[in-house]
């Protein structure tokens, strides 16, 4: 018999939802990114470029596919 690890609980998933939709939960995802980026570029910071780079080629790529295959 298969069960669930954590079943959700109604009150919590209830406050999720809610926080989910507000702009502060939606820009909490980014809360950590300046610290992320700092890592890294303490690292290396050809890899703060080529992370960027790539990540702008990761955004531009679908769109140039649609438009060329459109």
């Amino acid at each position: 018999m298969a069960t669930a690890a954590h079943p959700p609980r109604a009150a919590s998933a209830a406050g999720a939802s809610r926080e989910a939709l507000t702009l502060r939960g939606f820009f909490g995802v980014f809360r950590y990114s300046r610290r992320a980026l700092e890592l890294v570029w303490s690292t290396n910071g050809a890899l703060t470029v080529a992370l960027g780079l790539l990540t702008l080629a990761a955004g531009v790529l679908p769109a140039s596919v649609a438009y060329v295959g459109a």
